[in-house]
């Protein structure tokens, strides 16, 4: 793709702008987390379609929200940028429906375990392996980062690597399996490569063999942003201002894409 292919489909990039923020509304769920009340902000699907709304949102701004979080000296901080993390993720799919009820028990499973046979992580455990990838993620260790956030349970590959970039957006990409079927066949061999299994990980070699595909996929991203960059292109957010390319913007273009190849 040439730079004004890049350009128009991270334009054309809309997965809705879903997170956990702090709430004092008695009207709405809330995940407690010690003196925080958190609920899911989102728009409604009807909102999403409309300009005007979109207009209002920045996906660097929601960016930074999870970064700040998530890299924060704040045990607390952490554990909110989890849980939102958790909750974009699932707030939607390609087909741009909005889902906050979906996203908000997801993210709860963290916090409450999934059913009376999937009981949650003992939270010390989630907090140090969230803490382990956060001085990873700040090293650019985007391997033992990604590998930190597989062993955090009902967190599977597609989410480590959601937990990552939110992170490091400026060196990191999310490889779902949007983009892994988009991968499949590629024309291009290197990112043909990329393509694997995205099921649960359940050995070290798996766990090893994902984060190395990972890290291809991650690679690739940095060095087509840095080209864009060097090119002087920049992309138009939804509320209209103008960036220069990060790694998770190249992503974002191929996710816009859709799954078919």
């Amino acid at each position: 793709m040439n730079k004004d292919d890049m350009r128009a489909l991270r334009a054309q990039y809309a997965y809705p702008p879903g997170c956990l923020k702090p709430t004092t509304r008695e009207d709405v769920k809330v995940h407690a987390l010690g003196s925080r009340r958190l609920h899911v902000e989102v728009p409604s699907t009807a909102e999403w379609a409309r300009p005007e709304v979109r207009a209002r949102h920045s996906s660097v701004a929601l960016d930074r929200f999870h970064t700040d979080l998530l890299l924060s000296d704040d045990t607390q901080d952490r554990q909110h940028g989890l849980l939102s993390c958790i909750t974009w993720g699932f707030i939607s799919g390609t087909d741009l429906l909005i889902k906050p009820e979906r996203a908000f028990g997801k993210a709860g499973s963290l916090l409450k375990g999934a059913g009376p046979r999937r009981p949650p992580q003992d939270p010390a455990e989630v907090m140090a392996l969230l803490d382990t990838a956060r001085r990873a993620a700040i090293n650019g260790d985007l391997g033992m980062a990604t590998l930190a956030c597989l062993r955090i349970k009902f967190i599977g590959p597609a989410f480590a690597t959601k937990l990552v970039m939110k992170m490091r957006p400026d060196i990191a990409a999310v490889l779902d399996s949007v983009i892994n079927d988009r991968l499949l066949e590629h024309a291009d061999s290197e990112l043909a490569a990329i393509h694997g299994p995205m099921a649960i990980l359940n050995s070290a070699r798996a766990r090893e063999r994902f984060v190395s595909r990972y890290l291809q996929w991650c690679d690739w991203c940095t060095r087509q942003a840095q080209a864009l960059n060097a090119q002087q292109v920049t992309w138009p957010d939804w509320n209209g201002s103008e960036h220069q390319w990060r790694a998770v913007d190249v992503e974002r273009a191929f996710f816009a894409m859709g799954r078919a190849p």
